[in-house]
C-alpha cells in the first residue's frame, strides 16, 4: 500500500504529457488492473467450482463486475455511465433502456449487498483474531477513497489509475488468501459448515 500511495503522490509531479499517458485508456496501469482482477476472477472461479457457496458466488459476481468496470463497460453502450444517477434522471436514454440496464445490474447489486452484509457481520470478530482479509479490505477502502478524490476533486487521473491498480492488487491478495477459508462456506444462518 505504501508503494501505491507513493507512486500516486509522485504522479502529481509528472509533466502533463507523461501523466496523460499513464492515465490513458488501455495504458499500463489500467491494463495491469485488468490483469490483476482477471487473475483474482480465475482463482475465484476455480474455488467456486471446487466448493460452491453463496458467498463465493457473490464474490465471483463482484469480480466479474470489477473486470467489466475496468474495461469501461458501465459506459460503453450508453451515453454515460450506468453507475451515475444522472443516467436514470435525465431524459437522454429511453425508459426501456434504463429498465434493461437495471435488470442487468440487479444481480451485481444483490451480490454486492450480500458481501457488504457479510463483511460488516464478520469484521469485528475478524479484527479481534487479526485475520489478514481485514487489512486487505481496509487498505482497499482507503485506496478507493483516495482514488475517488484524485479523480473528482484534484483531477489527478494518473494518481487515480495507480491507486486503482493498488486496489486490484489488494483484491487479488484477498482472493488468494481466501482460497481455503472455511468461513467462506457460508450458506444460511444457523447452518454449520464443514471444515
Amino acid at each position: 500500500m505504501f508503494i501505491t500511495l507513493s507512486l500516486g503522490a509522485l504522479s502529481a509531479l509528472l509533466p502533463r504529457d507523461t501523466a496523460k499517458r499513464l492515465a490513458a485508456e488501455g495504458g499500463i496501469f489500467e491494463t495491469t488492473s485488468v490483469v490483476l482482477l482477471g487473475g483474482a476472477l480465475a482463482i475465484m472461479l476455480v474455488q467456486l467450482a471446487r466448493n460452491f457457496s453463496v458467498l463465493r458466488f457473490a464474490g465471483t459476481a463482484m469480480l466479474v463486475w470489477a473486470v467489466l468496470r475496468e474495461l469501461d463497460f458501465q459506459k460503453r453502450f450508453t451515453y454515460r455511465s450506468v453507475e451515475s444517477i444522472g443516467y436514470y434522471t435525465r431524459p437522454h436514454a429511453p425508459w426501456s433502456q434504463k429498465l434493461l440496464v437495471l435488470l442487468i445490474l440487479a444481480p451485481f447489486v444483490l451480490a454486492g449487498l450480500l458481501l457488504l452484509r457479510e463483511v460488516c457481520r464478520r469484521f469485528l470478530p475478524a479484527c479481534r483474531t487479526r485475520q489478514s482479509w481485514v487489512c486487505h479490505i481496509a487498505a482497499a477502502v482507503v485506496l478507493l477513497i483516495l482514488a475517488s478524490l484524485s479523480e473528482k476533486v484534484f483531477h489527478l487521473h494518473a494518481a487515480e489509475e495507480i491507486l486503482e491498480t493498488g486496489i486490484a492488487l489488494l483484491i487479488l491478495m484477498l482472493v488468494w488468501d481466501s482460497r481455503s477459508r472455511p468461513e467462506l462456506e457460508w450458506r444460511r444462518e444457523g447452518t454449520k459448515t464443514e471444515t
